[in-house]
């Protein structure tokens, strides 16, 4: 097969969603895993539907069932219960495992609920999703709220620890001419 084909901009890797808001995806991915706290938990990607950011990714969004007490069992299945609604699995469908669980809600579509976290132990800050909703027919709704400056830690040339504070515009000197001399130039 000879090299040829049109550029397409909906056909690309290392798009994402740069705005917290409410987004109508569809499930790409559900693996069931092991959480840090030993519990069950369904880790999902999501793909924009429609929108700024179709085709744009929501990634590593985890469903935790922790059975530990009566309460926490009861808010597992209350969250994963809102999400098969969401998705409109009809009153009275059975969920014997959370194999089926991940299994059945692959390809599903839904509107998701999306807000910036805290930073993680690395200093990154993540799109989350905390809520389900039925699909929107008007679409997906960016909210305008964008990625938080994030505290990036990482190693130093000798292993020692360096962190800096990533800013939207590190060049952006308050709108400000920047005076560059000759002798400051490497050339």
């Amino acid at each position: 097969m000879a090299f040829g084909f049109t550029v397409d901009p909906d056909n690309t890797f290392g798009s994402f969603v740069e705005e917290s808001g409410t987004y109508n995806v569809v499930v790409a991915k559900a693996e069931v895993k092991r959480a840090q706290s030993g519990n069950e938990m369904v880790s999902i990607d999501y793909t924009v539907l429609d929108g700024a950011y179709k085709g744009a990714q929501i990634r590593f969004q985890n469903l935790v069932w922790d059975e530990t007490s009566t309460d926490t069992e009861k808010k597992s299945e209350t969250r994963f219960n809102t999400m098969l609604v969401a998705m409109g699995v009809k009153k009275g469908t059975k969920i014997p495992d959370i194999e089926t669980f991940a299994k059945g809600i692959s390809g599903k579509k839904l509107n998701v609920t999306t807000e910036w976290g805290k930073p993680n132990n690395k200093g990154k800050i993540y799109l989350n999703v905390f809520g389900f909703n039925e699909l929107d027919k008007d679409g997906s709704k960016p909210d305008g709220i964008k990625r938080p400056a994030q505290s990036n830690v990482t190693d130093g040339v000798f292993g020692g620890k360096q962190s800096s504070t990533n800013t939207s515009d590190p060049f952006a000197n308050d709108g400000q001419p920047i005076d560059v001399s000759d002798d400051d130039l490497p050339f």
